[in-house]
């Protein structure tokens, strides 16, 4: 299994001799993230979404002010499962997320974002996170949010106090697409609002995404139990 990092970090070892800028190395490695204030884009979205990419719209961040749409936002459907009676929904100040080993299959990048339970309590998560790539100090959204793989099975996961759930993002490297289509520009990281949530944590990785609307839209698979499940 290796890092997202180094997959976007070293597009040439998935895409010899592609078009397309690389992305810049991270200066730090990615690791939980809060929502706090400092985070580009961890605000609320004007909306709860029902699709999947979103359309809400974030404020500003600390850095400066500027508008970008949600990503695929909160979870219409979270809490309709089966969580255990009395325990609630893991809302954002609950949770901590960062990006666990990932690997690449037929040019595809997999990557777990993962969740852990930094409060003293049991709570429960349920369906799809809302995730998206963000560039500069307000956060500004970078092409559309993550596409829901409906084929993912939506399940109930309970975490106790350090618990962890995954939810896995799957993609292709912009040196996958043609430059004038994919118009790649660079980006800070990802937005994540757990699901129905509306409020957000970031987790920094700067390298490049398409821009172009709906040109390499990476796709989010429903939480699951654990730290991977690959």
């Amino acid at each position: 299994m290796r890092k997202l990092l180094l997959l976007m970090a070293m597009p040439v070892l998935l895409a010899a001799g592609c078009t397309g800028g690389s992305p810049t190395a991270a200066p730090t490695t990615p690791g939980a993230a809060s929502a706090a204030p400092s985070a580009p884009g961890a605000s609320s979205p004007a909306s709860a979404d029902t699709g999947s990419t979103g359309s809400g719209s974030a404020g500003s961040g600390s850095g400066g002010s500027g508008s970008a749409s949600a990503a695929a936002g909160p979870d219409s459907a979270a809490g309709s499962g089966t969580p255990a009676a009395g325990v609630p929904r893991c809302h954002t100040g609950d949770l901590a997320v960062k990006l666990g080993g990932g690997e690449g299959a037929a040019g595809t990048q997999y990557v777990p974002l993962v969740f852990t339970n930094k409060s003293g309590h049991k709570c429960t998560l349920y369906g799809y996170p809302g995730v998206s790539f963000v560039a500069g100090d307000a956060g500004t959204q970078v092409n559309k949010g993550f596409a829901r793989e409906q084929n993912s099975k939506k399940t109930t996961v309970p975490l106790a106090p350090g618990g962890v759930a995954h939810a896995t993002i799957a993609g292709s490297d912009v040196g996958f697409f043609d430059a004038a289509k994919c118009k790649p520009v660079p980006v800070r990281g990802f937005r994540v609002y757990p699901p129905d949530e509306t409020a957000a944590l970031f987790v920094a990785l700067p390298g490049n995404a398409c821009s172009a609307d709906g040109v390499g839209q990476w796709r989010v698979m429903a939480i699951a139990p654990g730290a991977a499940d690959r």
